[in-house]
């Protein structure tokens, strides 16, 4: 939900470094989470220049927003509630009748 927490957006990283800066920064990897996550298997020549390619692809395009979110999360929250709503519906309706009931509604019909 909006986004991931182990570092910024990086919606706008082609629009605030140019293809040269994405390349530099794919190449000598300076982040510490990147740098343990590709220790031992560094980034083809191919991979960095899809990547620069899909954030050029990306620049100017709306990130994800927050109120989007939490609109589908709204929504399928209120989805929920009524599949419950009408579980419990279903299940009071086909339930037994305990003992008190039972001797309840016999008086009321002798009555």
């Amino acid at each position: 939900m909006g986004g991931g927490s182990l570092g910024r957006d990086l919606t706008d990283l082609h629009t605030r470094l140019g293809a040269a800066g994405i390349q530099g920064v794919l190449t000598s990897i300076a982040f510490p989470v990147m740098r343990e996550s590709y220790k031992g298997h560094p980034l083809t020549p191919e991979e960095i220049a899809a990547l620069t390619a899909f954030f050029a692809q990306t620049a100017g395009k709306p990130g994800n927003t927050a109120s989007m979110d939490a609109a589908r999360m709204l929504f399928a929250g209120l989805v929920g509630l009524l599949v419950l709503f009408g579980a419990m519906y279903l299940y009071w309706n086909n339930r037994r009748l305990g003992l008190a009931e039972r001797i309840r509604t016999s008086s009321r019909r002798s009555a």
